[in-house]
């Protein structure tokens, strides 16, 4: 009797759905702590406005309670213990068919007692129970005891990306279009190639939880039009380039965004000439970049080595490597988890 009421006094420990209005700046703060290492200027500043969002709490909660979507903080998990939040895994909706488990994390003091099993175990069954088909996540290429729990829980890795950034825009030497190629900017013609091209290049996976979407490769009269005023008043737009071969087919693309400082350079080339385009299609965007300030970000898939090798020859660092894993839940049964009280 004496120790049912001591129990029932004790603070709660363990396991409880995320509350916006209750534990963003907890949250914050742990994620600060777990990643200290890994923050870049974006991450920082993403979790300066998570805490300044946080004061709102009366705001938060009365949009909570209406169901109306802060940011995409709304859903997730968070593990209590010492009356401070130790763990977290956010859940986001990224499409009808696809959700993603983000921020696992687990404050240094309180790993390896099972914490960011409980919180993943608890991030999958949600997303199950609501009859999705995949849950996705991204983790560090080199976080070995990550992947091995995520493995352990039937992920699987479906692609890798590497993340670069050049911290200015100077201007560099345009290569020379190796022989039988030409590069130009793309056509509203060139679409259904560009497209095929994104197809080829993207594993099989890849397209099952997120297939191609023919719409981003339409180059309309208009949308070019509208790309350019908005590039000529600062506006975020965005431009491609496409090489293609003597028989007029796009056989490599380069995509660069801009928005006001910070530019963002992707490119796709056939798997058969690796090695052969990417310093003609890097150098190309970077000196359209000439004269303008800003840092560049860049996106290679992390087994395009020729690509990434060109990157780091013109002043790109590596920021991080993350493997996208996958979990494919029809069929999977109910997920055990642990909760304390």
């Amino acid at each position: 009797m004496v120790t049912g009421a001591i129990r029932r006094r004790e603070t709660f420990q363990g396991l409880r759905p995320f509350s916006p209005a209750r534990d963003l700046d907890g949250v914050a703060e742990l994620l600060r702590i777990a990643f200290r290492e890994e923050l870049g200027r974006r991450e920082t500043a993403w979790l300066q406005e998570m805490q300044t969002i946080s004061a709102l709490k009366p705001v938060i909660w009365l949009l909570d309670q209406v169901n109306i979507a802060i940011g995409k903080f709304l859903h997730g998990f968070v593990w209590i213990e010492d009356d401070r939040i130790v763990g977290n895994a956010t859940i986001n909706r990224l499409s009808p068919e696809n959700w993603l488990i983000s921020n696992v994390a687990v404050h240094p003091d309180y790993r390896r007692r099972g914490i960011a099993r409980d919180l993943m175990a608890a991030g999958v069954e949600w997303i199950r129970e609501r009859h999705v088909r995949w849950v996705t996540l991204e983790v560090r290429r080199d976080n070995d005891a990550a992947k091995s729990l995520y493995f352990d829980m039937g992920f699987v890795v479906v692609n890798g990306t590497t993340d670069m950034e050049r911290a200015s825009t100077r201007s560099i030497t345009r290569t020379t279009v190796p022989e039988g190629y030409r590069l130009r900017l793309a056509r509203a013609d060139d679409g259904r190639q560009m497209f095929e091209l994104a197809r080829l290049v993207t594993p099989e996976l890849a397209r099952r939880i997120k297939p191609i979407d023919r719409q981003e490769y339409e180059l309309g009269t208009l949308k070019r039009v509208v790309d350019g005023v908005r590039r000529l008043v600062g506006l975020p737009a965005t431009v491609r380039w496409v090489a293609t071969n003597a028989g007029e087919c796009v056989v490599a693309m380069v995509e660069l965004g801009t928005s006001g400082y910070d530019h963002r350079l992707q490119m796709l080339v056939h798997p058969d000439l690796h090695g052969v385009l990417e310093e003609t299609l890097v150098t190309r965007a970077l000196d359209s970049l000439s004269g303008r300030r800003g840092s560049v970000r860049a996106k290679a898939d992390a087994d395009h080595t020729p690509a990434i090798d060109v990157l780091r020859e013109y002043g790109f660092r590596e920021i991080r490597t993350l493997d996208r894993m996958a979990l494919e839940l029809h069929n999977l049964r109910q997920v055990s988890i642990r909760r304390m009280t």
